[in-house]
C-alpha cells in the first residue's frame, strides 16, 4: 500500500508550521482505508472499485448529508492525552497558550466547527485522567464536542458498575473483563485520591477485594448455562 508524506495531503493545512516539538509525535505518512476480509471488509468490498460502488449505492438514496459545519474527528485517544491534544492543534480548531495539556483555546476555526471525538478514550495509555481532563477543557472552552463511548468505554463501564450489583453469575466476571488495560486508570485514581492518605476503614482488606472483584469459582460451570 502506497505511504504519502502527510504534509503533502492538501486537506490537513499549517502542519509545517507547527512547533517541531509537535510534529515529532505525529505520524508522518497516511495511508488510504485498509479494505481486507478480516478488517470491516465485506466478501463484496474487498477490493476499492467495488468498495466505491457500495458507496455510490447508499448515496443514490440520498442517505448522505454534507455537514453545515467543519468536522474535526479524532478517535481511539486510548489514554494519551499529550497525542490528544497535539491532534487537536493538527486539526487548526485550538491553539497552546501555556505548556499543560489543558492549556489551549479555540481558534477562529474551532469556533466555528464541531470536534467529534470518536471513543475509545481510556484504557491501554498512561494518562486516562488528564485525558479526561482535556475533553473537559474542550467543553470548556464553549466548543461545539459530540463524545461518543467506544467498546473499552463501555467495558470499563460495566466492569465498575458491576460492582455495585447484586451478586450474578452473569456480571461477576464483567470487573476482571476489563483486563490488564484498565489497570494503569486504577493506579492513576489511587496515585491522584488515595496515596499518601490516610485510608477509610471502611476499605476492605485485601482478601476481602478479591472476594468482592473476582467471579466466583463455581462461575466458570454456571455462566455457560447462562450465556445461552
Amino acid at each position: 500500500m502506497t505511504k504519502t508524506p502527510i504534509e503533502k495531503k492538501e486537506m490537513i493545512k499549517g502542519f509545517a508550521k507547527l512547533p517541531h516539538a509537535i510534529r515529532q509525535h505525529l505520524p508522518l505518512y497516511f495511508e488510504d482505508w485498509n479494505i481486507v476480509e478480516n478488517h470491516s471488509g465485506h466478501k463484496n468490498n474487498l477490493s476499492q472499485k467495488n468498495f466505491a460502488k457500495v458507496i455510490q449505492g447508499i448515496d443514490d438514496g440520498k442517505a448522505w448529508k454534507w455537514p453545515k459545519r467543519r468536522l474535526f474527528i479524532i478517535t481511539d485517544p486510548h489514554a494519551d492525552a499529550e497525542a490528544f491534544v497535539h491532534s487537536l492543534l493538527l486539526t487548526g480548531g485550538v491553539k497552546k497558550t501555556g505548556i499543560n495539556h489543558t492549556d489551549f483555546k479555540l481558534t477562529s476555526a474551532g469556533k466555528a466547527a464541531t470536534f467529534i471525538i470518536g471513543g475509545d478514550c481510556l484504557d491501554k495509555g498512561p494518562s486516562n485522567l488528564a485525558l479526561l481532563k482535556c475533553i473537559r477543557q474542550l467543553m470548556d472552552t464553549g466548543a461545539n464536542v459530540k463524545l461518543l463511548a467506544g467498546n473499552h468505554d463501555m467495558r470499563l463501564f460495566m466492569g465498575i458498575h458491576a460492582l455495585g450489583l447484586k451478586r450474578n453469575p452473569a456480571t461477576s466476571h464483567l470487573f476482571v473483563r476489563m483486563g490488564e488495560k484498565a489497570v494503569p486508570l486504577l493506579l492513576e485514581v489511587y496515585t491522584t485520591y488515595l496515596k499518601g492518605k490516610k485510608i477509610s476503614k471502611k476499605i476492605p482488606d485485601e482478601a476481602e477485594c478479591k472476594k468482592r472483584l473476582f467471579p466466583d469459582a463455581d462461575w466458570f460451570e454456571q455462566f455457560p448455562s447462562i450465556a445461552r
